[in-house]
């Protein structure tokens, strides 16, 4: 039986992962880590699991170890675990963009991950659900993606989710520098000297590593009134444009795409209709006014979820599969 440390359980993404693993038949010993929340328990498959200090991680030698903790818990211990020989997945940006690391999702690119590969990079929630998407129209060449998204409070943390449940105002805010209650703030991490903000290079630079460095990526990165569940309005130039039914047909083909696309019935995506499954919903799929070769959508998925945990969870589990053929 192998073992599974989930590091960073008590935090939002860890516990959407410590429901994952409950929905499913995946039979491990789990163990669970975090600090400010260490000797505290948690549940998993029925099992109380009582959380470690995270200083204790590399004396138990786990199988493997999902991190959702920050950049630099995953920096200190990912390299010392996966020298021993643990297979590690970390949501977190610090391995990323690093070049000899994969970043998966797994439908999309998971031929990318190698034998040899004990460190493997869970990308940006917003871009898992954007190459989700793109993944099933990649075929036509895909040459520009021009986005905007809108994101959920969640993806900033507990603290956010406060600031929006409580109303904070001025002088009362714990995560945002606007209030966030009955607002849109245009503006998630930080800006750089391009005018763009981290999240919005994100989008731009993990999608290109998925899918193709050559694709044209603009993105604006916007933060709504909503507790779970991030969207992307997106226009896609193709270099063969397909008619829409046909598009339609590429989507409903895909797995883990739900398409959700019938305006006489007022049926398109909502955070509300995804939020606790695991499906990318595509929806509002129609020609562009003024290019033949674009096509507009709108795209949503739980972005605890299907943005993080369940795509961790396919990673470990197609990985562990693999290794065992």
């Amino acid at each position: 039986m192998k073992t599974i440390a989930i590091v960073g359980a008590t935090g939002l993404v860890g516990n959407k992962l410590a429901d994952v693993f409950s929905a499913s038949d995946f039979n491990a010993k789990f163990l669970a880590f975090a600090d400010k929340s260490a000797g505290t328990t948690i549940t998993i498959q029925n099992r109380k699991v009582r959380v470690l200090p995270v200083t204790q991680l590399l004396q138990h030698r786990p199988d493997a170890a999902i991190f959702t903790a920050n950049e630099e818990t995953a920096l200190k211990y990912i390299p010392q675990l996966s020298a021993n020989g643990t297979l590690c997945i970390d949501n977190s940006k610090a391995y990323r963009m690093n070049d000899k690391v994969p970043l998966v999702v797994w439908d999309v690119n998971g031929d990318s991950v190698r034998a040899t590969d004990n460190i493997i990079a869970n990308p940006n929630c917003t871009t898992i659900q954007l190459v989700t998407a793109l993944n099933a129209v990649k075929k036509y060449g895909i040459r520009r993606v021009v986005a905007s998204t809108y994101q959920a409070v969640s993806g900033a943390g507990r603290e956010a989710l406060e600031d929006l449940t409580q109303k904070h105002g001025y002088g009362k805010l714990k995560s945002f520098v606007h209030p966030i209650y009955d607002n849109v703030i245009p503006h998630i991490d930080r800006f750089n000297a391009n005018g763009y903000t981290n999240e919005e290079m994100k989008v731009v630079n993990e999608t290109q590593k998925i899918l193709d460095s050559k694709i044209e990526i603009s993105c604006i990165a916007v933060r709504v009134p909503v507790s779970v569940g991030h969207c992307i309005s997106a226009n896609i130039q193709l270099n063969k444009m397909p008619d829409i039914e046909t598009l339609r047909r590429d989507f409903i083909s895909t797995r883990n795409i739900l398409l959700t696309d019938d305006t006489e019935n007022n049926l398109y995506p909502m955070p509300i209709s995804v939020r606790g499954t695991p499906f990318v919903s595509v929806g509002r799929i129609v020609r562009d006014l003024y290019r033949d070769d674009c096509f507009n959508c709108f795209i949503t998925a739980d972005n605890l979820l299907r943005g993080a945990a369940y795509n961790a969870y396919e990673i470990l589990i197609n990985v562990l599969r693999r290794r065992q053929q």
